[in-house]
C-alpha cells in the first residue's frame, strides 16, 4: 500500500459471453444473488443493458413470467450472438448459414476486386471461408441446400472472382475433378464443402468419444441419441475402414451422426489380410468345433475351446497381437457387427453386405446379438440375444447365421477362447513394461475404481470423476519409479469402440478422414488428368514431351515468377488452353500468314507462328552474343527450361576477375553462377510464353471477342 513501499494495483477485468442455463425462470432470482456476491469478490459487474433472457421453449416464454428489473427476454423471432453462434427460442440454422454468407461476401469483396489467379483464390478459399464454414457447421450443421449454396459461391468466388451465390457470365476452364486435386498432384487445391464438414464432425466426436470426461460423455449420449433429455443406452462408436461405402451416401443429418459415419468408414488403416494358408488351417479347426442347427438348445450351446488353445492357433493369435494389437476382450461386446475389421477363412475381408445377408442391422453390436461366458478351462457357452434378451426358440436361420457369426469371431479373435482374470482391466499406459498394478473398474453401476497391487492383498478405491483426474489419482498412489502416462480406451471412460491396444489407431486427424473421404473424386480427377495428358501426347507430340519432365511442384517453386506465369505453366500443362480462333469459328492463328491453316497446334503458337518466331529470336540472340551453344536453342530445349551450360563470355569473365582466388572458392563461385544463369534461363523462357500468349489474347481483346484477363 501507499507509504510502505508498496504499490497499489487497479486490474480491469472483463468476462464476454457467458451462457448460464436454468430449468426455470424462479431461478433467476438466485442467479443474481449469486452473481451479485462474485462480483463482490472478483470486482466483474453484470451489464444488464447487454443481458438477454432465452427461453428454450420454441413457443417463447409464457406470460405469467416475471423478470427482475433491467432484465428482458429475447423476442421469439430474433437471435442473440454468442461466441460467435447464434442462439434463440427457434432452430438458428437458416439464419446462421444466411449470416455466415452476408459476413464472408463482405468480407472477400477486397479479394474480389484485386487481380488474383485462380489458384490465388483457391487458397484464399482454403484459409478464409473454410474455417468460417467448419466453424458454424459445428453449432448449426448445414442442410442440403445450404451445403450446395456454399459449394457454388467457392466456384463462383475461384473461377470468377465473385463470392456470390449466382454468376451469369464465365465457366470454368478445368473441370472440377482436376480442380479439386492437391496442387502437388495437379490441381488447384479447392475445397470441398462437404469433405471439410464431414472431416470436422469426424475430429469432434471422436474428441467426444475419447475425451474421458463425464459431463461430456453424458451431453454426448443425450445429443448423439434421438435429442432427448432420457438416455436410452450409452453411444459407443466402432472405429473400422470401408471407405468403398462414403462414396454415393446422403448427407448426414446432423453432425453426430456424420461423425459416427466417418469413424465406422475410416477411423483406422486397413487390416493387412493374413495368409490364406494361415487362414483355412486355423478355420479347419474351427469349424470343428462349431455347433450344427440341432445341437443348439433354447438358444444356447457349449464349444468346447481346448483344440483352439495352445499350437492348435498360435499362428493366428501372433499375427492378429502384431497387426491388432492387445486384443480389448471388454470392447468386443460394444462393437458394431456391420463395422468389425473381419475376415473369413479364405483371408479376404468380410464386406458388410455379408453381415447384411445375416440379418445384422447397421448399427447391432456384437452384445445385442449374443453374450458368452467361461463355465469351465476349456468351454465357453454361447447365448442367443435379440435386443439384448435372451432368445428362447430362435428360427433355424437365425442359428445358422449365429454360428457362422461364432466361427468369424473366433477366427479372427483366437484370444476369445482365453479367460482375463481381470475382465474389466483398464490398460495402462506406462513407462515401464512390467509393473505390478492393475486397475479394474467393476460393473457394479458405481462411478468407482480399483487399483490392485499383484502380490499384495491391499486395494485403493477411487471415485471416478473424470478420465483426467483418475489418471492423477492412479499416478499418486503407485510408486514413482512407474509413470502412468495414459489410459487405453475404456467402455465405462469413453465411447470410441477400439479393439487393439498398444497401436494408437483412433488418433485420427481431420486431414487424414478428409483424405479418405475425397479418395473416390480424387481418384476421379486423376483419370480426368490422365486423359487430358494422353490428348495432348496424340494432338501435340512436341509439347507433351517438353512438358512431361516439368513436375507439378517445379511449376510452383519458379523463382522469379509470378503467379501468372505459373499459371499459363498450369495451365499449357493440363491441356486447358485452346487453339480455338472465336472470329473465325474454328482452330486458328491470328496472325495473318497463319489464316486458313488446319493444322494449328500449341506448338505452333509458341514456337512456328511468325510472330512467336520473331519473340523467340530476340530472347536467343541475347544468349547467343554470350557464347550459348546453338545446339541449346531448340524447341525440346525450350519447352523443357533445361539449361546446358554456362555462356562462354560468362566463364572467361569468372575465370579472369577469380584468377587469383583458391580453387575451392572459384568451384564455389562457378556452381552459383550456373545456378543464377540457370535461373535466368527458365525465367526467361517463361516470360517469353507470357509475351506470346498475351500478344494473342490481346488481339481478341481489341476485336471484342474475349478479353485479354480471360486468357
Amino acid at each position: 500500500m501507499n507509504g510502505k513501499q508498496e504499490v497499489e494495483l487497479r486490474i480491469g477485468g472483463y468476462a464476454d459471453d457467458t451462457a448460464i442455463y436454468l430449468d426455470s425462470p424462479k431461478r433467476i432470482t438466485a442467479l443474481l444473488e449469486m452473481t451479485a456476491k462474485f462480483s463482490a469478490a472478483s470486482g466483474l459487474q453484470v451489464n444488464a443493458s447487454k443481458t438477454v433472457v432465452v427461453a428454450l421453449h420454441f413457443k417463447g416464454p409464457t406470460s405469467n413470467i416475471k423478470l427482475p428489473s433491467g432484465l428482458r427476454f429475447q423476442e421469439i423471432s430474433a437471435f442473440s450472438r454468442y461466441l460467435g453462434a447464434h442462439v434463440g427460442s427457434r432452430d438458428a440454422t437458416e439464419y446462421s448459414w444466411g449470416k455466415a454468407i452476408r459476413q464472408m461476401e463482405a468480407r472477400l469483396r477486397i479479394a474480389s476486386v484485386k487481380m488474383l489467379t485462380e489458384e490465388q483464390r483457391g487458397v484464399l478459399a482454403a484459409a478464409i471461408i473454410i474455417p468460417k464454414i467448419t466453424y458454424v457447421a459445428r453449432h448449426a450443421w448445414p442442410p442440403l441446400k445450404w451445403l450446395k449454396t456454399l459449394q457454388k459461391c467457392i466456384h463462383n468466388f475461384v473461377w470468377f472472382g465473385i463470392f456470390a451465390r449466382e454468376v451469369t457470365h464465365g465457366r470454368a476452364w478445368i473441370a472440377t475433378g482436376i480442380a479439386a486435386l492437391p496442387r502437388r498432384e495437379g490441381g488447384l487445391g479447392i475445397p470441398s464443402v462437404r469433405a471439410e464438414c464431414m472431416a470436422m464432425a469426424a475430429s469432434e466426436i471422436t474428441r467426444w468419444a475419447s475425451c474421458n470426461s463425464d459431463t461430456i460423455r453424458i451431453v454426448g449420449d443425450i445429443l448423439h441419441g434421438a435429442h432427448t433429455v432420457e438416455i436410452q443406452r450409452e453411444q459407443f462408436i466402432t472405429i473400422g475402414y470401408h471407405p468403398a461405402l462414403l462414396h454415393g451416401r446422403k448427407f448426414p443429418s446432423s453432425n453426430w451422426q456424420a461423425g459416427q459415419e466417418m469413424i465406422n468408414m475410416a477411423g483406422q488403416d486397413d487390416l493387412n489380410m493374413p495368409f490364406a494358408e494361415l487362414t483355412r488351417k486355423t478355420f479347419s479347426v474351427i469349424t470343428d468345433l462349431l455347433p450344427d442347427v440341432s445341437e443348439w438348445a433354447d438358444g444356447t450351446c457349449t464349444i468346447a475351446t481346448g483344440a483352439l488353445k495352445g499350437t492348435g492357433t498360435i499362428g493366428m493369435r501372433q499375427w492378429t497381437q502384431k497387426n491388432r494389437g492387445v486384443f480389448c476382450v471388454e470392447w468386443l461386446p460394444r462393437m458394431a457387427v456391420k463395422y468389425l475389421m473381419l475376415f473369413d477363412e479364405t483371408g479376404s475381408r468380410v464386406t458388410p453386405e455379408i453381415c447384411n445377408s445375416m440379418m445384422v442391422q447397421a448399427q447391432t453390436t456384437v452384445g445385442e446379438l449374443m453374450r458368452w461366458a467361461h463355465i469351465s478351462a476349456t468351454d465357453v457357452a454361447f447365448q442367443l440375444l435379440k435386443h439384448g434378451s435372451p432368445i428362447q426358440r430362435p428360427s433355424s436361420i437365425r442359428l445358422a447365421h449365429m454360428t457362422q457369426l461364432i466361427g468369424l469371431l473366433l477366427l479372427n479373435f483366437p484370444e476369445m477362447v482365453y479367460q482375463t482374470p481381470y475382465p474389466e482391466e483398464v490398460r495402462l499406459v506406462t513407462t515401464s513394461v512390467d509393473h505390478p498394478y492393475v486397475l479394474q473398474l467393476p460393473d457394479d453401476n458405481q462411478r468407482r475404481a480399483v487399483l490392485i497391487t499383484v502380490g499384495k492383498q491391499a486395494t485403493t478405491e477411487f471415485n471416478i470423476t473424470g478420465g483426467q483426474k483418475l489418471l492423477a489419482d492412479v499416478q499418486a498412489a503407485i510408486s514413482p519409479e512407474h509413470v502412468v502416462k495414459d489410459f487405453h480406451l475404456h467402455p465405462r471412460l469413453d465411447r470410441l469402440a477400439c479393439l487393439g491396444a498398444g497401436k494408437r489407431r483412433w488418433a485420427r486427424s481431420c486431414a487424414q478422414f478428409k483424405k479418405i473421404y475425397t479418395a473416390h473424386s480424387r481418384e476421379t480427377g486423376k483419370l480426368q488428368l490422365v486423359k487430358r495428358t494422353e490428348r495432348r501426347r496424340s494432338d501435340d507430340p512436341l509439347i507433351h514431351s517438353a512438358l512431361e519432365s516439368v513436375s507439378w511442384q517445379e511449376i510452383r517453386r519458379w523463382i522469379g515468377a509470378d503467379a501468372w506465369g505459373e499459371r499459363l505453366l498450369y495451365r499449357i500443362k493440363t491441356g486447358s488452353l485452346t487453339c480455338f480462333d472465336r472470329m473465325q469459328n474454328r482452330t486458328g492463328c491470328p496472325h495473318s500468314e497463319c489464316v486458313g491453316r488446319d493444322d494449328i497446334t500449341l506448338s505452333h503458337i509458341f514456337w512456328e507462328c511468325p510472330a512467336a518466331t520473331s519473340i523467340w529470336t530476340t530472347f536467343i540472340y541475347q544468349w547467343a552474343s554470350l557464347g550459348y551453344p546453338a545446339a541449346m536453342q531448340t524447341p525440346d530445349t525450350c519447352f523443357t527450361f533445361k539449361f546446358g551450360m554456362v555462356p562462354r563470355a560468362i566463364l572467361d569473365r569468372h575465370a579472369k576477375e577469380n584468377f587469383w582466388v583458391p580453387q575451392i572458392e572459384r568451384d564455389a563461385v562457378g556452381l552459383q553462377l550456373h545456378r543464377a544463369a540457370a535461373d535466368c534461363w527458365k525465367l526467361g523462357v517463361l516470360w517469353v510464353l507470357r509475351i506470346i500468349w498475351k500478344w494473342r489474347t490481346e488481339h481478341y481483346a481489341v476485336n471484342k471477342v474475349l478479353t485479354a484477363k480471360k486468357f
